[in-house]
């Protein structure tokens, strides 16, 4: 392809003492200009940003004030099924009763995730106490310690003086069941705050940890003195039988519902128990929406933190809010705005300016066009250019007798993988499958997403049905391999819809209708499959070795 000569700019030149002239006088009215225009926004632009640091002041207050009152009722909570439990003592009946009482707990408190009785057994009282569990409501009762190590099993605890199994949990989903005889002592994050309770009789807090289904949560234990439990003898001194109470709270729930959450405002909580370090997770960590590019670069970030100083739940909130555009005071940006434009009629004789703004807009413009037409998760390019390319490529095809291929993606097992592990998980699979789609098609070649979880490739210069199949296999193999996403592998397919140009359609939208209709077919055949357009039957044809239509192709492309 021709390039096209460079622009020549014809200057003319007034006579040197007018230049200077003009000089001095475009010096003078910009610099008059530029000042008033500064003062008008930068005083608009202050009261703004004052109103937005009080607003965010209160909503932070807010939160505050509900996460406080909320760690205020976990230890009342707490207190409550410590003083249950040693009211109702042991039994079947005592158990019921405790599964009744956490039910009705949890009810009203639905961030609580859930109830759990700790007993404290002497070695020598374990084998006879273990026993008893297996011959009532824990038959497969054992206890043992999880394994961070290795192939993460349980194991066997070493033989110590005291053990801490868990004996009552409420409710007891079936991935939890496995918690039953979990000796606490084994588990350093979990042991620190134990003994701490048990030293000081007061309700103690656990460091951040992930649950068995994924969730952030941490403990608080309380010790229970059973006025009922019998009394025993150690080492000739009376002393009675220890249980601890134990909530375990999910952090996800500690905010206020998200529809009266701020979308501006991102929200991070750290907690400062015992146990917890700076590398361990946040309770929680909501990121806001992101500024425009003028926003980040225009406004200041609020910033606020909050400590809550709670002896059982030590908590350290972040807040960090991007001020916006919609934040700024309309009617003073307005008359900032006209006292602006009325100064800039002093600028009028200032045309080589006018003509950098102009082309400042224009280069602006196009970067908001490059950025409508690509995908930001994924780098691909949207829906709006494939079709652009895929009208263009069929009237390649069309001059030059090819062939254009359109394979219409969708992903097979994508929404267990968002329900089960989160969108941010989500997201980093959608990356990794635009990355294995690019490395599967030639550089002429164009993968886009189309939304969602569906993706479409754009084939040119082929000729036949089987060029196609030869993609979507590769694609199909690609796919399959599982995306190792935190430590966790994932494991995905796809399921490709193919039409064929000018076979299956005459346009862009024709071709992917069928792709899309054929995919759809593919799926209710057999999952991780491909299917060809109703109407076409993909047949091997003789590819010329020299092609005129071909090399004209390249030409054009070049």
């Amino acid at each position: 392809m021709s390039q096209r000569p460079p622009e020549i700019e014809l200057q003319t030149r007034p006579p040197s003492g007018r230049r200077r002239g003009l000089g001095r006088a475009r010096l003078g009215s910009f610099a008059l200009w530029l000042l008033a225009s500064l003062l008008a926004f930068a005083f608009v632009l202050r009261g703004s940003i004052q109103s937005s640091e009080r607003s965010f002041g209160e909503y932070t207050e807010r939160i505050h004030t509900h996460l406080r009152d909320k760690l205020r009722a976990n230890e009342a909570v707490l207190y409550g099924f410590a003083s249950f439990l040693g009211a109702i003592g042991e039994g079947e009946n005592a158990r019921n009763s405790a599964r009744t009482y956490a039910s009705s707990v949890l009810r009203s408190y639905p961030h609580i995730y859930m109830l759990q009785i700790v007993r404290k057994l002497p070695h020598d009282e374990a084998e006879a106490y273990v026993a008893q569990l297996r011959s009532g409501p824990l038959p497969g009762f054992e206890i043992r310690q999880f394994s961070y190590k290795g192939t993460r099993t349980w194991q066997r605890p070493p033989r110590k003086e005291h053990y801490y199994p868990v004996i009552f949990m409420a409710p007891e989903p079936p991935r939890s069941r496995d918690i039953y005889g979990l000796d606490i002592d084994s588990l350093d994050n979990l042991k620190q705050a134990l003994l701490r309770s048990e030293r000081e009789g007061t309700p103690i807090s656990s460091g951040p940890f992930r649950t068995i289904e994924g969730d952030i949560a941490y403990i608080m234990f309380r010790p229970v003195i059973s006025s009922f439990a019998r009394t025993i003898r150690v080492r000739d001194e009376i002393s009675p039988e220890v249980s601890y109470a134990l909530l375990v709270v999910r952090t996800s729930e500690l905010l206020p519902a998200l529809t009266l959450l701020s979308d501006d405002v991102h929200h991070r909580a750290e907690s400062r128990a015992e146990g917890s370090s700076r590398h361990s997770e946040p309770l929680f960590d909501l990121p806001a929406a992101p500024a425009s590019w003028l926003e980040q670069r225009l406004l200041p970030v609020l910033h606020s933190e909050r400590l809550i100083d709670d002896a059982s739940q030590p908590l350290h909130l972040a807040f960090s809010r991007q001020v916006r555009l919609q934040d700024i005071d309309a009617p003073a940006l307005m008359v900032a705005a006209l006292a602006s434009l009325l100064s800039l009629a002093t600028l009028i004789a200032f045309l080589r300016s006018q003509d950098r703004q102009r082309s400042a807009r224009e280069a602006s413009q196009r970067a908001i066009e490059r950025l409508a037409l690509y995908d930001a998760l994924t780098g691909l390019p949207n829906r709006y250019l494939l079709l652009g390319h895929l009208e263009q490529a069929c009237s390649l095809a069309l001059r030059h007798d090819m062939k254009v291929g359109v394979l219409f993606l969708d992903l097979d097992g994508f929404k267990p993988v968002n329900d089960r592990l989160g969108h941010p998980v989500g997201d980093i699979v959608l990356q990794a499958v635009a990355r294995r789609l690019q490395a599967c098609i030639r550089e002429c070649d164009t993968a886009a997403r189309y939304g969602g979880d569906e993706f479409v490739i754009l084939l040119t210069e082929i000729w036949a049905g089987n060029d196609a199949t030869k993609v979507a296999e590769k694609i199909l193999d690609a796919i399959a391999r599982p995306i190792h996403v935190n430590g966790v592998s994932i494991s995905i397919g796809t399921s490709i819809g193919i039409a064929i140009f000018p076979e299956c359609g005459s346009g862009a939208s024709d071709l992917i209708d069928a792709a899309d209709q054929a995919m759809y077919a593919a799926k209710q055949n057999r999952s991780g499959g491909y299917a060809f357009a109703t109407g076409y039957s993909p047949r091997a044809q003789p590819r010329p070795r020299h092609s005129p239509g071909r090399e004209r192709s390249r030409a054009a492309r070049a």
